[in-house]
């Protein structure tokens, strides 16, 4: 078995997609780890249940440039963390 990284922001239209895959891996007998931003950890305001729940997860700083002088500023400075 392979041990695959899937990579997706914390919204719903990119956890959903990578969840049906980390599943279909999963079923193949792969072990998935999951890389993330904050929002995953409450999804909808509640702990997240999914099956990417059950992977290992790691969470970064992740950010996008926004509008406006000081937007662009944190959201540079997060990516760079991140």
């Amino acid at each position: 078995p392979l041990t695959i990284v899937l990579a997706a922001g914390g919204t719903g239209g990119h956890i959903f997609p990578a969840e049906a895959l980390a599943d279909e891996l999963k079923k193949r007998g792969h072990r998935v780890v999951f890389i993330t931003d904050k929002r995953f950890g409450t999804y909808s305001g509640t702990a997240y249940q999914g099956a990417l729940a059950q992977v290992e997860t790691h969470t970064i700083r992740a950010g996008g440039l926004g509008s406006g002088l000081t937007k662009k500023i944190i959201g540079a400075a997060n990516l760079f963390i991140g």
